[in-house]
């Protein structure tokens, strides 16, 4: 599929009298431009959030190129009539970059990142803002290699229920929040969601945060994956124990790692 870059997204109905919008249409001037690199199942549930933000313009970054994105949720479908950019060549620069890509997958997507910076005025600052919207606890360490072509860079912590059922198409399963640090750089991240169906709260203690979403990660999702089972699997007794142990073992971590207490 011939790659694209980027063009207005609009809802499934919200053309007039709620009919398909049609194809995608020209930016507006004035709107802030969002860029969502990797759109599996976090990445294209945050990006379906977005897209009902009229101040916004969602640009879709990913491997695999597809024609719209479809994201299934609790509360009705919505389409983005877009279509992916698949080569950072082609990526425009944006006010705002939410990388939603695995944890290892960070490093091969610099090139996108390098492209989706907004170059600093002469002699000035960086303005674009990078969101790390991924799993663990060194978010910035994966990305310091392109960290200062970035005004800020903002750990986020997902609480969000999502598959991804093929390129282009998510399903969200239930209500989730973001979680990021109650500073400028997590406000501000925040305000994009204001008036979306998904949550984003500041917390004054995110390391806490980010350790706590881990404590059930790791040891839960080590016993999934090898059991090949749901978290039903936690209800045979000897599983529950195992489950518990290793988390006593991750407070341990924890605290030795920042000090917690």
């Amino acid at each position: 599929m011939e790659a694209k870059c980027p063009l207005e997204v609009a809802p499934l109905g919200s053309g007039p009298n709620g009919s398909d919008p049609g194809p995608p249409r020209a930016v507006r001037l004035g709107r802030m431009r969002i860029a969502v690199v990797g759109s599996g199942a976090i990445g294209g549930t945050v990006a379906a959030a977005l897209a009902e933000n009229p101040g916004l313009a969602v640009q879709l970054c990913t491997r695999t190129g597809f024609a719209q994105l479809t994201c299934e949720r609790p509360q009705g479908h919505a389409v983005l009539q877009q279509a992916a950019c698949t080569d950072p060549q082609l990526a425009v620069p944006a006010d705002a970059v939410l990388l939603c890509t695995k944890a290892h997958q960070s490093d091969a997507a610099q090139p996108w990142l390098r492209a989706l910076a907004k170059p600093p005025s002469h002699g000035g600052r960086p303005t674009t803002q990078l969101a790390i919207l991924q799993n663990g606890i060194e978010h910035r360490e994966r990305v310091q290699a392109v960290a200062s072509l970035f005004d800020s860079v903002l750990p986020v912590v997902v609480q969000l229920p999502a598959e991804q059922l093929a390129p282009g198409h998510v399903r969200q399963r239930g209500q989730g929040q973001l979680l990021v640090s109650n500073d400028a750089a997590g406000r501000r991240f925040a305000a994009l969601f204001a008036t979306t169906s998904l949550a984003c709260t500041t917390v004054d203690d995110f390391a806490l945060t980010a350790w706590r979403k881990l404590l059930w990660n790791a040891p839960i999702g080590a016993i999934c994956a090898l059991a090949n089972r749901d978290t039903s699997v936690l209800r045979v007794p000897h599983v529950r124990t195992l489950a518990r142990e290793l988390m006593l073992e991750l407070c341990g971590v924890a605290v030795s790692y920042t000090h917690l207490t």
